[in-house]
């Protein structure tokens, strides 16, 4: 599984992610200040599942019709540079699909929409 890290994805939180073995770049060491845009279609043209803490990406899906690998959107306020990483391998360990699924992580559960 390849990802990648948004802008705002915490660069604590992908180096955890980089010392767990996970294969992700963030967009930051790639194109800084990139827009919304590039980092999608960075993402599909790479392969990669789309971590952030943006909801301007379910804009691009549902509205405009870009087809990620998939997303993984944090709906976090509050929490550590660990914290993400944990509900990352909980939600796997669970037997969600990232893959083609817009997935939300809120304080009080997962919830997932299929990106078709």
């Amino acid at each position: 599984m390849r990802l990648l890290a948004d802008e705002n994805f915490p660069i604590k939180t992908f180096q955890i992610f980089k010392d767990n073995g996970y294969d992700i770049e963030h967009i930051r060491f790639i194109k800084p200040s990139s827009p919304d845009t590039f980092v999608m279609e960075y993402a599909i043209f790479q392969n990669q599942i789309i971590l952030t803490f943006d909801s301007d990406f379910g804009t691009l899906v549902f509205q405009k019709n870009y087809r990620p690998l998939g997303i993984v959107f944090y709906r976090l306020i509050e929490f550590d540079a660990n914290q993400p990483f944990q509900i990352f391998k909980t939600i796997l360990n669970n037997g969600f699909l990232l893959e083609n699924n817009f997935t939300v992580i809120e304080k009080d559960g997962i919830r997932q929409r299929p990106i078709i």
